[in-house]
């Protein structure tokens, strides 16, 4: 008998081989163990990741094929005992895009094949250009701009012939913006599954905590094919429209902005990247709208899965700063804080909430603060591993620990993503709820990332001047640098 084993990210009809007996989805609840340590998953991603396998081999076996759900503490036992039991002759299944779940396989075909038992693993076709094709063509990542600029030519998408449609690459100018009279709209959500409610079940108990702490669990994110083709639907029907304008805004007022959500379908495999591009180049909307919802898929999530593959091996070895702090206990549980900022509390709480923000808290809220109070960029990798639903390991090292941290020292990034509280109050609505004055640079008034900040900026000035950063070194001039210096370290040591 071959059957075929369906992984937790590879939840579409597109992984499956109709040829095989039996289709098979693991759910294991135990930690697995990553380059950066066992990982102990939000509710939320277990959840999801419970609920989406459920019932895509519910449609499974409704439709054409024999198929099982199975909860499984330790692969390589339960397919020992498995193959054994209903005499399995091959296991097909198609490669990991996560490199250490690969390494598990590889280790159970190595076990498997002593019993003449065959795994056989499959090349991924989850991406629209392979790694094979990606390392043919390239000797090294290229410049992510110019990867995704090849990417148009090659797809024709948002072009005419060989120009881009409307005559521009990008529309910075037109996004990016800060909208103070913003009034949040209503979401997409979803009524409970049945399959979602079977997980809830599942995890009884951590529900009961997690509503202790947060209210009734809502739905925000699709469980199925048919709620992922609804949510794409609601996003270039009502939700596109300022998307590009406000993409980058942030508000302690509205949880998701004018993001589409989608992330999670994508990530699971519920929807396919070109088949989501194609209703958004279809969309009645805007160009820069379009240009930069295509950009985070054709671009940048096909970039960051071939630049990982290709430093998989070193990445976490780098620590381009040195960094050595442990992230403290609050950070999982912010509702202890002690730390008095709102833009901080509010991303935190958000995230232990939805398992959930959008990229620029990500980057210049979580990222940014992270990095000024040197913590270790392995603890950060694992942090954001473990609290975000779409969180893959292809999408949150690089991601991490090639931009966010700056761990490689600039083979992603040009320059490290560090700002003061200039640029949140201008992005935000944040600092005008909070206690500390964004406009001063030091004193018990100040927001710590004014001083913070600068004193990175103190602390790594040649290196700056070298990635033609003088203009910031140069601001160091007009301060007092032993003050600033006390300030961060006085904070940073207050911090555990």
């Amino acid at each position: 008998m071959i059957v075929q084993w369906i992984l937790y990210n590879q939840c579409g009809t597109s992984c499956i081989d109709k040829n095989v007996d039996k289709v098979l989805y693991l759910n294991n609840d135990s930690s697995p163990v990553s380059p950066i340590g066992a990982l102990h998953f939000h509710l939320l991603s277990r959840l999801y990741s419970y609920a989406i396998g459920y019932n895509f081999i519910i449609e499974l076996a409704n439709s054409w094929t024999d198929a099982q759900f199975h909860q499984v503490t330790n692969y390589k036992e339960f397919w020992i005992r498995y193959c054994l039991e209903h005499n399995i002759s091959t296991i097909k299944v198609m490669e990991s895009s996560e490199p250490f779940l690969q390494q598990f396989i590889i280790d159970i075909q190595q076990e498997l094949a002593k019993k003449s038992i065959v795994v056989d693993i499959v090349p991924n076709n989850q991406f629209l250009i392979s790694h094979d094709l990606f390392c043919k063509k390239y000797n090294k990542p290229p410049i992510m701009e110019y990867f995704y600029r090849r990417m148009r030519k090659k797809t024709g998408i948002l072009m005419e012939g060989e120009i881009p449609c409307w005559g521009k690459r990008n529309y910075d100018k037109e996004n990016r913006k800060f909208d103070s009279s913003f009034v949040d709209h209503e979401h997409c959500t979803f009524l409970p599954s049945e399959w979602r409610k079977k997980a809830c079940n599942h995890y009884q108990a951590e529900v009961r905590e997690y509503e202790n702490r947060h209210g009734t669990l809502q739905q925000n994110y699709p469980t199925s094919r048919h709620e992922s083709l609804s949510l794409l639907q609601y996003f270039v029907e009502h939700t596109i429209d300022r998307f590009g304008e406000l993409e980058d805004a942030m508000y302690d007022t509205s949880d998701f902005v004018h993001h589409s959500l989608l992330s999670v379908s994508l990530n699971f495999w519920l929807l396919e990247p070109r088949e989501v591009i194609d209703a958004i180049e279809n969309a009645p909307t805007a160009i820069n709208n379009k240009e930069w919802c295509i950009r985070q898929i054709l671009g940048r999530r096909e970039y960051m899965y071939h630049w990982y593959m290709f430093y998989k091996e070193t990445i976490y070895e780098q620590n381009f700063f040195a960094h050595t702090k442990k992230i403290p206990d609050w950070f999982w549980w912010p509702q202890k804080t002690w730390v008095e900022m709102n833009c901080l509390n509010t991303v935190l709480k958000r995230v232990s909430r939805w398992g959930y923000s959008h990229h620029i808290e990500r980057l210049m809220i979580v990222g940014n603060f992270s990095l000024l109070v040197w913590f270790h960029p392995q603890e950060v990798t694992k942090w954001f591993r473990e609290q975000y639903v779409d969180a893959f390991e292809r999408v949150v090292t690089p991601n991490v620990m090639g931009m966010s941290q700056f761990a490689d020292g600039g083979n992603l990034a040009t320059k490290p993503y560090v700002a003061s509280a200039n640029y949140v109050n201008k992005m935000s609505n944040y600092c005008a709820w909070c206690k500390y004055d964004p406009k001063q640079k030091y004193g018990p008034d100040a927001c710590p990332l004014n001083y913070l900040y600068r004193n990175f900026i103190n602390k790594h000035q040649e290196m700056l001047k070298k990635w033609r950063q003088r203009f910031i070194v140069n601001q160091l001039e007009k301060i007092d640098r032993e003050a600033i210096t006390k300030q961060s370290e006085d904070f940073i040591a207050k911090i555990w």
